[in-house]
């Protein structure tokens, strides 16, 4: 998960967006989904070999 000072440069880029952590969030599960990141725990995500 970002830092929390990743979060305020994404709050104070998008102004209109309420929901920074949830959407982060949402993505890292697409992309887990669809096995591009493993989950290794405690906000934690490795990247698939591509190749």
């Amino acid at each position: 998960m970002p830092k929390k000072n990743d979060n305020n440069l994404l709050a104070k880029k998008h102004l209109n967006n309420k929901n920074i952590k949830a959407k982060i969030r949402q993505q890292l599960q697409i992309l887990r989904d669809n096995n591009i990141l493993k989950f290794l725990g405690d906000g934690n995500y490795e990247i698939y070999n591509q190749y």
